[in-house]
């Protein structure tokens, strides 16, 4: 309507001309977002596998090592993907190795303290003899030799007695002894044979 007048101003313009823009705009809008989606699926992917498949890998080979300790060395796992992830299964394979070190390195000194433990129990059990095997020999003879002597033996009494001298001497296994030792071993040896031998 113009104004003042009872004219009217009509004005056409072509429909592809107006939508020319839009439809540019339109063509932009999906290529943009095409290329977004697919960027992002590229992305999501290169996530996936290094670092979701890695870690779920990692998680799998843990679960396999804690369900079964046995034979910790033939078990190692190497995760390509992310560095990060990388150094994860690197450091998982040394505290393998660490764990598998320190096991065997308990096994061996619980073993060896127990060989030791075993070896120090014979050992108190033949003192133990040792100490009461040469007492009850020493009563022996003693008792041999009072019996010798109530039944008027004093030659079997003099072995009963000299016999006690020489296992006393030889048990006690010092490398040095006093001369005069030597000199009461020598003559109960010589006291002894005296009697087997008289008439020599």
């Amino acid at each position: 309507t113009i104004q003042d007048s009872p004219l009217y101003l009509l004005s056409c313009i072509d429909k592809k001309a107006l939508l020319q823009d839009v439809r540019l705009i339109q063509i932009l809008i999906l290529i943009l977002s095409t290329t977004t989606i697919f960027i992002l699926i590229i992305v999501i992917t290169m996530v996936y596998h290094n670092i979701v498949i890695p870690i779920y890998a990692l998680q799998k080979f843990m679960e396999t090592i804690s369900n079964d300790t046995n034979n910790l060395r033939e078990k190692s796992l190497t995760v390509y993907g992310n560095y990060e992830v990388y150094q994860l299964s690197q450091a998982m394979n040394h505290m393998i190795q660490e764990l598998e070190y320190r096991s065997t390195t308990l096994i061996n000194t619980t073993k060896t303290l127990y060989e030791t433990q075993m070896a120090k129990q014979e050992m108190e059990i033949a003192l133990l003899r040792s100490q009461i095997n040469p007492h009850f020999l020493y009563n022996s003879l003693e008792t041999l030799q009072g019996l010798c002597m109530k039944n008027g033996l004093p030659a079997a009494a003099t072995i009963a007695n000299n016999l006690g001298k020489i296992f006393r001497y030889c048990i006690k296994g010092k490398n040095l002894v006093p001369l005069s030792e030597e000199i009461k071993f020598v003559q109960a040896y010589v006291d002894i044979q005296k009697i087997r031998f008289a008439h020599k």
